[in-house]
């Protein structure tokens, strides 16, 4: 062989040796799909989280029945309490004395009318006479005439004598019951929340002094963002979690507003929560919660 050959030779089998040898740092043998599989898969959309306060299906407002000084406040904000139970009393020195003018004035109306029946009575019986003897001849026609004008005008006045008598014991009655609220009591068993009164100020009539709510049925009212509405739909499962309260609560959508609150832009969503089991220290109304759609929070928690 001609060295000129076997030097062509030498470097053909060079070039094999590195050909199949040397594949590794070879960019014409590299895998051209290796790094789309070294891709990691794209974590999940975080879950929308929407703000949201506690609420109950079903509550009562406490107001004050009269004007009135406030004498003492007997709960603080989320005690638990009975039916009947009471809240507050109100001053009701006042009250009592215009009880008692009523009740004066209620005496001397009924007294009134009593002399004003007597009157009626009298009339009568002198009518009765005056017409008698006006058949047998004794009397005038003109006599007759003037015992009747004077039964007439005894009715009239008895009448009005009993109406003034029945207004003046209506009023003794609604301030007497007017009397038996200045102690403020609870209509239902519940917890107190969003006392407004305190010792010393005075109320006027109308006034809320607090809300007593049912703590078995509470709901969440929370803020729904335009582009989330179909997402929040009547029916939808949420997850209701609770500032204080370890585990989740779960709830379903009943009520989504239709217009959305101007000038914002969103609509208000209630939400019943299951709250078998959740102890009555927990989820006072007016507590602050986050809600979540169901689905996107168990994604999530795989995730983790």
């Amino acid at each position: 062989m001609s060295p000129r050959l076997r030097d062509s030779f030498l470097i053909v089998a060079a070039l094999a040796v590195t050909a199949c040898g040397g594949g590794a740092h070879d960019p014409i043998g590299a895998d051209p799909f290796a790094a789309q599989r070294e891709v990691q898969p794209a974590a999940p959309p975080a879950p929308v989280v929407l703000a949201g306060v506690i609420t109950s299906a079903k509550s009562q407002v406490v107001a004050a029945e009269f004007e009135g000084r406030v004498e003492d406040v007997l709960v603080r904000g989320g005690q638990r309490v009975s039916a009947g139970q009471v809240l507050a009393r109100l001053d009701d020195s006042q009250l009592r004395q215009r009880v008692e003018s009523a009740r004066q004035a209620a005496n001397a109306a009924r007294a009134e009318a009593a002399r004003a029946s007597i009157g009626v009575a009298e009339a009568r019986r002198q009518l009765a006479t005056e017409d008698r003897l006006y058949r047998s001849g004794a009397q005038s026609r003109q006599a007759v005439a003037a015992a009747r004008a004077s039964v007439s005008s005894s009715g009239a006045a008895a009448g009005a004598a009993f109406a003034s008598a029945r207004s003046s014991e209506a009023q003794v009655q609604e301030l007497t019951e007017q009397l038996a609220k200045a102690e403020i009591k609870a209509p239902m068993d519940g917890v107190v929340t969003m006392i407004k009164v305190k010792p010393g100020e005075v109320a006027a009539r109308g006034t809320r002094v607090a809300r007593v709510f049912d703590p078995a049925d509470l709901q969440v009212r929370f803020e729904v963002p335009r582009g989330h509405r179909a997402e929040f739909a009547v029916g939808a499962e949420v997850v209701v979690t609770l500032d204080g309260v370890e585990r989740p609560l779960r709830a379903k959508v009943i009520d989504l507003s239709a217009d959305l609150e101007a000038p914002l832009q969103f609509a208000v969503g209630v939400a019943d929560i299951d709250d078998a089991g959740l102890s009555p220290d927990d989820g006072r109304v007016g507590a602050s919660a986050s809600v979540r759609l169901a689905a996107a929070a168990a994604r999530a928690s795989a995730g983790r």
